[in-house]
C-alpha cells in the first residue's frame, strides 16, 4: 500500500507501514499512528471485499456493470462524472 510511494517514505516496517520519511527521518509517532490506522482500514476493506468475491465470483463485473449504466444515465442528463 505505502511501498509504491518512494517519494514519500523511504522504509518500512515489517508490515508495510512507513517508518521514515523520503528525507530518511523518523515520522512522528503521530503520523506513525495515522498511518497505521490508513493501513489497518485497508486491511478490513480488503478481507470485505475479498469475502464478497467468495461469495459471488461475479461480484466485481456486476459492479463494473453497474458503473457502466450509471455512466450512460449521467451523459444522457449531459453531467460529467
Amino acid at each position: 500500500m505505502f511501498r509504491e510511494q518512494k517519494d514519500k517514505y523511504s522504509r518500512f516496517d515489517e508490515n508495510g507501514i512507513p517508518t521514515h520519511d523520503a528525507e530518511g527521518k523518523e515520522l512522528s509517532s503521530k503520523a506513525s499512528k495515522n498511518l497505521a490506522k490508513m493501513f489497518e482500514k485497508q486491511a478490513t476493506l480488503n478481507k470485505q471485499l475479498a469475502a464478497k468475491l467468495a461469495e459471488d465470483a461475479h461480484f466485481l463485473d456486476k459492479l463494473k456493470a453497474e458503473i457502466e449504466q450509471m455512466e450512460i444515465q449521467l451523459a444522457e442528463m449531459d453531467i460529467q462524472p
